[in-house]
């Protein structure tokens, strides 16, 4: 018959063959609770995932806790700027930069009527030439033929004698003189152009009408006067 020494030598053979501790230390000889085994080092998690739980580990092996898992792969830093309206995306597939839909060029104003005539600004006016000066020489062979027969130097009585024939001096003089109380060269136009009453033959008629001066006539003698009846 097997002492309890024997016994007990198989049953801590038995237990440290299923995983269990056998000690001496226990009071009635008996089998000691196993202490608590850690497993063996995790192996390393995928990229982000904590490590895997630790395997048991041979009975009274040591307690090493499970390695963490290695950090998951860091998101891709942001993409640069992209070119104008091109999305740009992570390393990860996240998109981080999307055009602007304010940065394209802008509209045309839909509102945006005619703008009207533009001021063309200070316009230099157009030079006019000047009415050209009309003399005593220029209006002396008009009174010579239209007035000379009875204003010449054969004028009877008071007449003035303003278009005598070769003496033009002598006829500006006499277009200066008074008569009934005008200048001369006054009447002249008061008569001739605006009454029609000189020539005779006008008969109260307009310039260019049968007898009377013609219009071209009466605009330069007008000219004359309307400057100052120049010599």
């Amino acid at each position: 018959m097997r002492s309890w020494t024997d016994l007990k030598i198989v049953l801590c053979a038995v237990c440290v063959a299923g995983g269990v501790a056998c000690s001496d230390d226990d009071p009635d000889g008996g089998i000691a609770n196993p202490p608590a085994n850690g497993g063996s080092a995790g192996a390393a998690g995928s990229a982000g995932a904590g490590g895997s739980a630790g395997q048991g580990g041979a009975a009274g092996g040591a307690v090493t806790a499970g390695s963490g898992g290695s950090a998951g792969a860091a998101a891709g830093a942001s993409g640069g700027a992209g070119a104008p309206g091109v999305a740009v995306t992570s390393d990860a597939g996240v998109v981080v930069s999307a055009p602007d839909a304010g940065d394209g060029p802008g509209e045309p104003d839909a509102g945006g009527g005619d703008p009207g005539p533009v001021d063309p600004g200070p316009v230099d006016p157009v030079p006019v030439d000047p009415e050209p000066t009309v003399t005593f020489g220029d209006v002396f062979p008009v009174l010579v033929a239209r007035c000379g027969g009875c204003h010449g130097a054969n004028a009877p009585g008071a007449r003035p004698r303003f278009a005598v024939t070769g003496n033009e001096a002598a006829s500006f003089a006499a277009t200066q003189a008074m008569s009934q109380g005008a200048v001369v060269s006054a009447r002249i136009i008061t008569l001739a152009v605006n009454q029609g009453s000189m020539p005779p033959a006008c008969g109260g008629g307009d310039p260019g009408q049968a007898g009377c001066i013609s219009v071209a006539e009466a605009t330069q003698l007008s000219a004359w006067v309307d400057q100052g009846a120049q010599p």
